[in-house]
């Protein structure tokens, strides 16, 4: 695994950066095509990778059974509104988006309790629609790609429609946020070696929200990607959440 000290494409990581940091908010300077180096990272910027896997969140989109193991005639699915809410019977609308399965059965069997017994209630994820990946730099299709299921880097380039003949494959760049802290990750990947020689190390699982940056061989076209990613389809909050425009990331 390559790490951020050992990265050639500088302009491609700065690039990178400037999106998964929301403008280049922990680096000085700027996101421009002057000056293309970043500073030293401290360790109070990027933290060391790791591939831990966060929570499950419901998002919009995502639909679920909700099943009574006492009252099954009050089985029924829900899908999460792009609100972050979801219809269950007798109760309506509830509040469901940023919720994992768990603390939604708990905030359900709470709601419940007036009017059920003995609630019992199981939730079961039929299909997560608000999991996305973002490929950008040479890459036939860039942009948001939903992830139905798991998917590697590899993958997640093919969805891009493959790379272009102005692709370079050995550091494909990999940005991700730890769920603990929100803190970014970097850390970048040789396909070439993993096609040549099937290393594990050099192909793992994306989780959704990764930003997965394929550089141009020589020097990578920051401005180019900035515009497409930052201006146009991966503005930030101001705590540093993906706030898509519409469901293409367009």
């Amino acid at each position: 695994m390559n790490l951020y000290g050992g990265l050639k494409h500088k302009g491609a990581i700065w690039a990178a950066v400037c999106v998964l940091t929301g403008f280049g908010v922990l680096f000085q300077g700027g996101c421009t095509s002057q000056g293309l180096f970043p500073r030293q990272v401290s360790s109070s910027e990027f933290v060391p990778w790791s591939d831990e896997v966060p929570p499950r969140r419901l998002g919009g989109g995502d639909e679920f059974d909700i099943r009574f193991l006492l009252t099954p005639e009050l089985n029924a699915k829900a899908t999460v509104g792009s609100d972050g809410r979801a219809t269950v019977p007798l109760l309506g609308a509830v509040r469901a988006g940023g919720l994992t399965v768990s603390e939604l059965e708990a905030e359900l069997d709470k709601s419940y309790a007036g009017t059920l017994k003995d609630p019992n209630i199981t939730i079961l994820i039929t299909r997560y629609a608000s999991d996305k990946i973002y490929v950008g730099g040479e890459v036939k299709e860039p942009g948001a790609k939903d992830m139905t299921g798991r998917i590697d880097v590899a993958q997640g380039v093919t969805l891009a429609g493959g790379v272009l003949d102005t692709a370079t494959l050995d550091q494909i760049i990999v940005l991700r946020r730890r769920w603990s802290d929100n803190k970014p990750m970097i850390r970048t990947v040789d396909l070439n070696n993993f096609v040549s020689t099937g290393a594990s190390a050099d192909d793992f699982p994306l989780l959704p929200g990764d930003v997965v940056y394929v550089p141009k061989s020589g020097i990578a076209d920051a401005n180019l990607f900035i515009e497409q990613y930052v201006t146009n389809m991966l503005p930030f909050s101001r705590n540093l959440n993906y706030d898509l425009r519409d469901g293409s990331g367009y």
